[in-house]
């Protein structure tokens, strides 16, 4: 009996056991926590090169040596550019902004003429005969600040999502202004003798969107686009035939940027 007694008890712990185990296995499991994303981190130094096109309008006044003295010779320039950036930035998570990177960061760099400002560009002279204008905006030197938004949007087709940086630019720049006239009916360039180069200086204003294209072992490839808006200083001009010319100009400028960000 009491033999019997011990296999009916193990039998029924097995039971038990088993319905255990079975329960245990039913009980839904908690999903582990999504992965956490990784945040781009946009501080570093970085160099790039750009190329783009400027529209500007010139305004000219010839003071002195003219007929009438005051004469307005206004024209316009219609260029493509190409040029090189370098800067260094750095990103504050600790002061975000609407729960995004606050990024702050210096820039410098220069733009360049791809070829010459085109005479239909150029506007009347005082001397009937001639059309004047500027032929370029020449070594266009620039350096200032930048204030951004780091953000990230998802995965989106086209290569379009991820990493983001959208700012703020401006500062100062400087640029040679080439002044030219030329003879209408023979197309001579400089024939009234009032060619001559001046330097000016101005300030910028302007904003760019960045994206992160690729991640690599030493740097990251971003490419971007911005605006810049520049102004330049009313400056005079001292030509050859003695004339003297009150120029300055506002000019814009779009950019298609690729850049380098190291690590």
């Amino acid at each position: 009996m009491k033999k019997l007694f011990s296999i009916v008890g193990l039998a029924a712990a097995a039971a038990l056991a088993s319905a255990g185990s079975a329960s245990a296995a039913d009980m839904p499991v908690k999903a582990p926590p999504p992965p956490v994303p990784v945040v781009y981190d946009w501080t570093g130094l970085y160099v790039g090169i750009h190329t783009g096109y400027l529209w500007g309008d010139v305004h000219d006044v010839c003071s002195f040596g003219c007929n009438p003295a005051g004469f307005t010779e206004d024209s316009t320039v219609r260029n493509g550019i190409v040029g090189f950036h370098a800067g260094f930035q750095k990103e504050f998570r600790g002061f975000n902004f609407l729960g995004q990177g606050l990024v702050l960061g210096l820039e410098g760099g220069l733009n360049a003429p791809t070829n010459e400002n085109d005479n239909s560009h150029f506007n009347s002279c005082a001397g009937a005969a001639f059309a004047c204008g500027v032929r370029n905006f020449r070594d266009n030197w620039y350096a200032g600040g930048r204030l951004g938004i780091a953000f990230n949007v998802g995965n989106m087709p086209l290569w379009l999502g991820g990493d983001y940086l959208i700012s703020v630019i401006g500062g100062w720049t400087t640029a040679e202004f080439v002044r030219e006239d030329f003879r209408i009916a023979t197309g001579a360039r400089c024939a009234g003798g009032t060619c001559f180069t001046l330097r000016h200086d101005g300030a910028y204003v302007g904003a760019s969107l960045e994206h992160l294209w690729a991640k690599g072992v030493l740097a990251d490839w971003v490419g971007g686009i911005d605006y810049q808006h520049q102004f330049f200083e009313a400056k005079d001009g001292l030509d050859p035939a003695g004339g003297i010319h009150r120029l300055d100009a506002d000019v814009d400028m779009i950019r298609f940027r690729t850049t380098l960000k190291f690590h």
